[in-house]
């Protein structure tokens, strides 16, 4: 079994979205273990998890309320988690959304 495995997440289907980033959070945080930005280029980026071990893609949205945006986690090419419209609330004009990890 291989010692991480790569991930990568990919957006599509913007609507009034302004802005956004990425972070995936290790179930166990550490200095050794850190919460890790997401270098997003041209929609998609990639980060690498342990297997067995439980995280969280973490995403926030800016923009206009009731913005969306579809959300894919790809592993190997393959869409693993999927969040069609991802969505700011009536009210607001920024929001947060995750998706559990364990592989």
């Amino acid at each position: 079994m291989p010692d991480t495995i790569e991930l990568k997440v990919k957006v599509s289907d913007k609507d009034r979205i302004k802005a956004y980033s990425f972070a995936y959070d290790a179930d166990r945080v550490s200095s050794e273990n850190p919460v890790l930005p997401i270098i997003m280029n041209n929609g998609s980026g990639a980060f690498q998890v342990r297997p067995g071990e439980p995280g969280r893609l973490i995403w926030g949205m800016r923009g206009d309320e009731g913005g969306s945006m579809k959300v894919e986690l790809l592993r190997d090419g393959t869409v693993i988690q999927s969040r069609e419209k991802s969505t700011i609330p009536p009210g607001e004009t920024r929001a947060i959304d995750f998706f559990d990890i364990t592989l």
